[in-house]
């Protein structure tokens, strides 16, 4: 198996607050998995950031399985206090993520995953 890695990277930015996501792929350009390396599915991370002020504060989430699996009032549930304290909230923030990862899903460079319930 080869173990190289690829990452892809996009973004977009919404009133000043930039968005970006990175994930990582295989040779193939396809989701790794990949004990050896310690790899899993949708590995990748979140990122915002001010792009407009001095701030230098940034958010990153890594949990890319949640940001696919759940739907746009979830993650604002569980993601929306963080920006509003790090001043990175901006109204569409969370429409905005989820059109990307869509966006990757269509793509091929994320996979969907299942809500288990618990």
């Amino acid at each position: 198996m080869n173990n190289f890695v690829k990452s892809i990277k996009i973004k977009e930015e919404l009133n000043n607050i930039l968005i970006s996501i990175n994930v990582y792929l295989d040779s193939n350009f396809k989701s790794i998995s990949n004990s050896e390396i310690k790899w899993k599915k949708n590995d990748g991370f979140i990122k915002i950031k001010n792009t407009f002020t001095t701030k230098k504060e940034v958010v990153f989430w890594d949990n890319l399985d949640f940001f696919i699996k759940s739907d746009k009032g979830e993650i604002k549930k569980e993601c929306k206090e963080e920006l509003i304290k790090k001043e990175l909230y901006t109204k569409g923030v969370f429409k905005v993520i989820k059109k990307m990862v869509q966006e990757l899903i269509d793509a091929g460079y994320l996979e969907k995953v299942q809500l288990v319930e618990e």
